[in-house]
């Protein structure tokens, strides 16, 4: 994938392509209840036989079927709202248009973050709620780190230390995003292998698929099980303020191998950390600008 330049391209792309639409849900309540006429009772055994598979994978391919890709705004909802984006010219975002262009960025209505509680690798339980009066970067990354997430993690780590004295004031709320992984792990190499793992601001959410599966759809996460169980997923950075509320949004990417690894030049990846801290330190209980 050719990353994108700043002049010419309307914002950054993400490394896996958008998944296909989903098929339209089907009301299986409804469809019971009206009969399945002209249907063998075998078939019918068969049928009820399927569906209590599906049962037991719990609603994990519930969020494969209804998510389609990375999120249109229609689909990301903030509280039972929309997640609206607005139409503010590049130049009067932080970094500018330059910045702006490469990270994809998108300026958000300042609307309360969709609620999040997940188990943490720091132990216990982390909320958004919890974070009030520090800036926050959430973003998705798959446990085992097999994707764009090697990229991204190291950009975030970079990110926090050009923070400096401000990191102090910023969290990094990563959530897993891989429906194949969800045991909570102390370590994961999501943050093991990316630079990570023992900043005392980074923390590791994951959980039942029953409750992943809420945030990934508030947030617009789009997530794919193919049939070899590889995943794929949309890569977003949310940066949120100390108030609890939506600013912008950020598309990461990288380039994918023919090994299937991912990766990004050194130096593209500094300029995301670059980019991620600029937007980051916006934020910040001591900044002021674009409130």
């Amino acid at each position: 994938m050719t990353p994108p330049s700043d002049a010419g391209e309307s914002g950054a792309v993400t490394a896996e392509r958008p998944v296909a639409p989903p098929e339209p849900s089907v009301d299986r309540k409804a469809a019971f209840a009206a009969g399945p006429p002209g249907v063998s009772r075998k078939a019918i055994g068969i049928g009820l036989a399927i569906m209590a598979a599906v049962a037991i994978s719990g609603t994990l391919l519930e969020h494969v079927m209804s998510s389609g890709g990375p999120a249109p705004n229609a689909t990301a909802r903030a509280t039972g709202r929309a997640i609206q984006v607005l139409h503010v010219p590049a130049k009067h975002l932080p970094g500018g248009a330059s910045v702006v262009n490469f990270l994809g960025v998108e300026a958000l209505a300042r609307h309360s973050a969709p609620p999040l509680r997940l188990p943490s690798n720091r132990g216990g339980e982390l909320s958004l709620a919890s974070l009030r009066g520090k800036a926050v970067a959430l973003s998705f990354l798959d446990a085992p780190c097999n994707d764009a997430c090697p990229v991204i993690g190291a950009e975030l780590a970079a990110a926090d230390q050009r923070l400096g004295a401000a990191a102090a004031s910023v969290e990094f709320v990563i959530v897993n995003a891989d429906p194949d992984a969800t045991a909570w792990q102390a370590a994961p190499p999501a943050l093991s292998r990316t630079g990570l793992q023992g900043l005392a601001n980074v923390a590791f959410l994951t959980g039942p698929i029953g409750r992943l599966n809420p945030i990934w759809k508030r947030y617009g996460v789009g997530i794919q099980v193919s049939s070899t169980g590889q995943v794929a997923h949309s890569n977003l950075i949310y940066f949120i303020d100390p108030k609890g509320r939506l600013a912008y949004r950020a598309t990461p990417y990288a380039n994918e191998a023919r090994n299937g690894t991912y990766h990004l030049a050194p130096a593209l990846e500094q300029r995301w950390a670059g980019g991620i801290a600029t937007y980051l330190d916006s934020l910040v209980p001591a900044a002021s600008s674009h409130r």
